[in-house]
């Protein structure tokens, strides 16, 4: 101890020595010196994380009731029961509210009792996960999840009193928040969502005040409403679904990554999609460039087509390079002999539609 004492007087005595000194003389009786004095602020304030749930149950208790008939049997001298047993229940649900500076995994399991083990246990949500609190007033509904048990099964005859017959448990855990699917109804939102990653779903039709960048990860439920804008991946995988998107100056562009477009109507009087590089799904679409030029341009990237599409304006290819644009199995309003894989698929026309087929 004595020697780690030493030590740490040692470096002080160290520090004070090697300081820059300032020097000035006072050369008059009763003169003085002003010495400036500087301060700074240095903050180190290190943020814990806080992991606090709320777990609220009702009475938990179930009846299982019998209903049927006695039928005499002649031959046995005894009764042939026919019945039927249904289960209800008082309080049967389990609700979780996160008040952490973190989201947080609740995983809700179901366990009989020995002896009671054919009565079995169903969850509606066994396990799912609820955002941090930070932000967020105390009672912000997206804090909470509720999930429901329901017993099934045969409850011997002697059980006529509330018996525990089970266990239901909860357990909480940091998590991620990856699979956690916020809503959007505003671009600032949309746009908070987005820089954040994961998964979004629109409540409502959206304009957007600028364009959005992708820069992480992110699903984007359009839930049948409307983008208005621009949405270009940087390099991240990005899955825009489900709704449509309108623009005067293109509607989707890709730099990077991979995106999946999927059941989206997009239209614009530019190029509906215009791919820069990365990877490009297309899946049960509609591309209408509303001048009739290009609705898809792919310059430096990949792009894979499928499913039932429909595009108003040509796709564009290049007599001077190879473009890596692919259409697979699928139907199409167009004839996409150019970008179809002869060795591995068949062209059908079938009136005004194309079929694309695995060989």
């Amino acid at each position: 101890m004595k020697k780690a004492i030493s030590l740490a007087l040692a470096l002080s005595l160290s520090s004070v020595l090697s300081t820059t000194a300032f020097a000035a003389a006072i050369e008059e009786n009763g003169g003085k010196q002003d010495i400036g004095v500087k301060a700074k602020y240095i903050e180190n304030i290190v943020t814990e994380k806080t992991i606090y749930a709320d777990v609220v149950w009702g009475e938990m208790e179930f009846t299982y009731s019998v209903s049927g008939s006695k039928i005499w049997n002649v031959d046995e001298h005894d009764y042939d029961l026919e019945s039927e047993g249904k289960w209800s229940a008082s309080g049967n649900e389990i609700s979780v509210t996160n008040h952490s500076n973190t989201p947080i995994a609740a995983d809700v399991t179901y366990k009989p009792l020995a002896g009671y083990s054919e009565v079995t246990g169903k969850l509606t949500k066994e396990s799912f996960e609820l955002p941090s609190a930070e932000g967020k007033t105390y009672d912000d509904a997206s804090l909470t999840e509720t999930t429901e048990l329901t017993l099934s099964g045969e409850l011997s005859r002697d059980v006529t009193k509330m018996t525990k017959v089970g266990t239901a448990t909860v357990t909480i855990s940091e998590s991620d928040g990856s699979s956690i699917v916020k809503e959007a109804a505003t671009y600032a939102e949309l746009k908070d969502a987005i820089a954040q990653g994961g998964s979004v779903k629109l409540t409502g039709d959206i304009t957007l005040s600028s364009r959005i960048n992708c820069k992480k990860d992110a699903v984007i439920d359009l839930d049948g409403h409307t983008i208005t804008g621009q949405i270009m991946n940087n390099n991240s995988e990005v899955t825009v679904k489900n709704g449509k998107i309108l623009n005067v100056d293109g509607t989707i562009m890709s730099q990077k990554g991979t995106t999946n477009l999927i059941n989206c109507y997009m239209s614009t009087k530019a190029t509906p999609v215009y791919v820069m590089g990365g990877t490009v799904n297309i899946t049960d679409c509609t591309l209408i460039n509303e001048t009739g030029n290009y609705s898809l341009i792919n310059n430096n990237g990949a792009v894979y087509i499928s499913g039932t599409n429909s595009f108003t304006g040509e796709i564009y290819k290049s007599a001077n390079k190879v473009i890596n644009t692919n259409i697979l199995a699928g139907t199409y309003n167009f004839d996409p002999t150019d970008f179809v894989d002869a060795e591995n698929f068949t062209i059908t026309q079938d009136g005004e539609s194309w079929v694309v087929a695995a060989k």
